[in-house]
């Protein structure tokens, strides 16, 4: 007997985006503007500019490096690519347009062949780049260099329409009298911290600022302090706009209009309405421009050759739905479903019986119909009855059945084409089969490098392109919270290598390198902490510089002894010490590690004129223990016993003395830190062996920190209250103000891998022959949870969180229903029959179906 389910069997439904809205992706060839360029290449290792490109060009539909006009750009939403040989030169690379399009990163090869090209990793921006002497990690004469806007704001707020949201007063009819001077605003790129700089007045709050795209192709959106209150942020800076939003024309003269919600020197976050903000740059000198010479398809010379340039540029470049690679998989699906229930005589009318008189059989490659014979029987008896099920149960028109199902029934089928389908190994084994034939659908040139390997260039694109340049993807996804090219990064690799190890690796990379990423935004206000870590981390590494004394570089060794000379006055005592330093660097001000070192340094010598070497170790402890922290928070080790404390911090300065090897410029006084040992840093903290050492240090305490690290920090989003929910937590002890943009970017890492390694470990399980268990499918079931609270808190599109080629969560969400639904049918009038006949008894053979709170919109 079938119970007939009530409204109230059915969980509530978490709605969730799939793909970007229209209104945030750039389109390349509607822009007319210029960006500059700094580049690093295998030689370099670091940014820097003036080097070898210097600018990208975008002019009506035509894209130029700088005198090199690329004559047929492949443009694509967010993204745009090309290959091209000529008699005198050969360029190849992919570019994508990040934060509202104000920054490009990608690649840029240039030479006179592919043979000999030189590939150059490419971080562009509109605004100025700056690349001055850096001193403590900041940049000492940057206000100099930046696009500076003269601004004013009204003397008075303005009402909001409750509708629409919008002010009710047109700002341009505004007498000159209602406005006076406001803050400057100065915008430009830190080509030494790889991150965009937005100063307001005298204050850097870049880290609360974003830029989103507009709806003019020559526009974007700056949003300032969006989630903060007056009492938050006019805390830490004198003198800020709280809640602005403002829109900026990106032109020779620069200007910008829009709204600010609150200000430091009023700071009443109760109060209605919004300042208008305006603001003018001057415009740019610009040198007369030699003009390129136009190139036509005459003057292109034909490539074949397989080059990593070009294949790093084959990748899933813009995120619509209608040439997303997981949806056409999907449709193959639903084609492969026509092929199959054609040659059955009891099932072949059925494609007539949906589709009309004039619907034929698909004509499909020998490769499909191999791939389909292996689950031939799964497409006739479930797959073909339950779409076509679904199909005749929501139609509507002319000759609609009279037979219907019962409220259980159509759940029972609605949740059998999501979880049921996602826990079938039938399923799971041709959508492995047909994405890659959807992404050769989409690149064909990708079959020349699958035979001629997959495996060897997915080794290729790792160790070239991705490993190198994984500082600059964490700062790209730092700027946009957004996951797109790390997952379509690790789509290719999953392409090429269908096992996955590789996207694994990557990914767990890309974690941990996000992780340590802010350690430069570490608070050090909390000296309890503080003072149970000091004195471990004094003890056990002034052991490894008694052990291991070739790691300690010659300039340190000053330091090194006074600070034995202290502990010899402190009869030994690392706490005594520590009782010392602490207080300096709670009192350091700044907003960074750099700056409160720098600080602290300052004060040390000033209090211990005779030890002032010992400041020289405060950047090296600071950033053990900002890491350290990091990864307790990350595995939420609320309360360590002394003896995993200990572990801890042998494991962090263990891994601290072997960047010593590389990088002994790490104890020197910041005040001598230029560019150069900035560079040298940063390429340190990003290098696959830093990677192995930070796992190592939470392996220290558990051997499945990463795991149980990446279920916890999911802990911290609520998705009923759209919010993150850190408070208490060493997260907040941590970063304090800028808690919500560490833990956003955080979030989606985690989203992003979580999903992968799910899905990845269900496709072993069906590869190796086994049944999918309820285990595996369990963890993706929480995984595609977990990714669609994270988009809910932080407002973006799942696409943007998870890579398409982990189709199982998608068919989660619903995408299978969706895709469907966009099938045209004409059905014949015995469709009654069929739901009576088929429908109705397949549906009530299904098992209970799982049901799950989430959908597409």
């Amino acid at each position: 007997m079938v119970t007939t389910a009530t409204r109230s069997d059915q969980p509530s439904i978490r709605q969730v985006r799939l793909y970007k809205q229209a209104d945030t992706i750039i389109k390349p060839a509607q822009l007319n503007r210029s960006y500059h360029v700094c580049i690093k290449s295998e030689n370099t290792k670091r940014l820097g500019a003036e080097q070898n490109v210097h600018t990208i060009q975008f002019q009506n539909g035509s894209l130029f490096i700088d005198q090199i006009h690329i004559a047929r750009p492949r443009f694509a939403n967010d993204f745009v690519s090309w290959r091209q040989l000529t008699q005198s030169h050969y360029s190849c690379g992919h570019l994508r347009f990040l934060s509202g399009g104000v920054m490009l990163q990608g690649l840029v090869s240039l030479g006179t062949t592919g043979a000999d090209a030189v590939p150059y990793s490419v971080v562009a921006s509109y605004f100025p780049l700056v690349s001055d002497t850096v001193e403590g990690g900041r940049s000492t004469s940057a206000v100099g260099t930046l696009r500076t806007f003269t601004t004013q704001i009204t003397k008075q707020r303005y009402a909001i329409d409750p509708v629409t949201k919008q002010p009710i007063q047109d700002p341009s009819l505004l007498p000159d009298n209602a406005w006076q001077p406001g803050l400057s605003l100065r915008l430009g790129y830190d080509v030494s911290k790889g991150t965009s700089i937005v100063q307001l007045g005298n204050e850097d709050i870049s880290i609360h600022a974003s830029y989103k795209p507009a709806s003019q192709p020559d526009q974007t959106k700056l949003v300032i302090a969006p989630d903060l209150g007056c009492d938050s942020l006019c805390a830490r800076y004198s003198d800020v706009y709280v809640g602005a939003s403002i829109t900026l024309t990106l032109d020779n003269h620069a200007s910008f209009s829009g709204t600010v919600a609150n200000t430091c020197a009023e700071s009443d976050d109760s109060s209605s309405g919004v300042y208008f903000w305006r603001g003018t740059s001057p415009a740019l000198a610009i040198a007369a421009a030699v003009r390129p010479t136009f190139l036509s398809k005459a003057n292109l010379l034909q490539d074949t050759s397989l080059t990593v340039d070009e294949l790093a540029g084959l990748l899933p470049g813009t995120a619509t739905p209608q040439t997303d690679i997981n949806t056409t998989a999907n449709s193959m699906l639903i084609e492969n479903m026509k092929w199959a229930i054609c040659q059955r005589s009891d099932e072949k009318d059925w494609l007539k019986l949906f589709y009309g008189d004039q619907e034929a059989p698909p004509v499909l490659s020998q490769e499909r119909v191999t791939l389909i014979n292996k689950n031939l029987s799964w497409y006739q008896d479930t797959y073909a009855k339950a779409q076509f099920g679904w199909q005749a149960a929501n139609y509507g028109g002319t000759n609609q059945p009279a037979t219907q199902l019962t409220h259980y029934q159509a759940l029972q089928l609605r949740y059998f084409l999501q979880t049921g389908i996602a826990q079938d190994s039938n399923f799971v084994s041709q959508q492995q089969g047909l994405y890659p034939e959807a992404y050769a659908e989409s690149f064909p040139r990708i079959r020349a490098y699958l035979a001629d390997g997959g495996e060897k260039w997915a080794n290729e694109l790792m160790n070239q392109i991705y490993l190198p340049n994984l500082g600059l993807e964490v700062a790209s996804v730092k700027l946009t919270n957004d996951m797109s090219s790390v997952n379509a990064f690790c789509t290719l690799l999953t392409v090429l290598q269908p096992s996955g190890e590789l996207a694994k690796q990557y990914y767990t990379n890309f974690l941990t390198a996000t992780l340590q990423s802010n350690v430069d935004a570490v608070s050090f206000q909390d000296s309890t902490t503080l003072m149970q870590w000091l004195p471990l981390w004094l003890e056990q590494f002034l052991i490894q510089a008694v052990n291991l004394p070739e790691t300690i570089p010659d300039a340190a060794k000053l330091a090194i002894a006074q600070l034995n000379e202290m502990m010899g006055q402190m009869g030994g005592n690392a706490t005594k010490v520590a009782q010392e330093i602490v207080p300096i660097l709670v009192n350091s001000p700044g907003s960074t590690i750099w700056d409160v070192c720098k600080g602290a340094e300052e004060a040390w010598a000033t209090k211990f004129p005779k030890l002032s070497a010992i400041g020289r170790v405060f950047f090296f402890a600071a950033f053990g223990y900002g890491l350290s922290m990091i990864v307790q928070a990350f595995g939420n080790w609320k309360n360590l016993s002394d003896e995993d404390r200990a572990k801890l911090v042998v494991a962090t300065v263990g891994f601290g003395v072997d960047g010593l090897l590389i990088v002994p410029e790490m104890l020197i006084s910041i005040k001598d830190m230029g560019t150069d040992i900035l560079n040298k840093i940063n390429v340190w903290r990003y290098s696959s062996k830093t990677q192995e050492g930070i796992d190592q240090i939470g392996k220290a305490i558990d051997e499945n920190y990463l795991e149980n690290g990446l279920d916890e920090t999911s802990k911290l989003f609520n998705a009923e209250t759209k919010a993150i929910e850190a408070e208490g937590s060493l997260w907040e002890k941590l970063f304090g103000d800028v808690l919500k943009p560490v833990l956003k970017v955080a979030g989606v890492v985690v989203a992003a891998i979580v999903a992968a390694f799910s899905v990845y470990d269900l496709i072993q399980d069906v590869k190796s022959g086994q049944p999918i268990t309820k285990i595996a499918l369990d963890a993706v079931i929480a995984a595609t949870n977990i990714a669609v609270v994270i988009c809910t808190v932080v407002e973006i599109a799942l696409a943007s969180t998870v890579a398409s080629v982990l189709g199982v969560v998608f068919a989660l969400i619903g995408i299978i229903i969706s895709i469907i639904e966009q099938c045209v049918i004409k059905p014949a009038d015995p469709l009654d029959d069929f739901m009576k006949n088929v429908v109705v008894p397949f549906v009530d053979a299904l098992p209970p179906q799982i049901p799950l709170s989430y959908e597409e919109v």
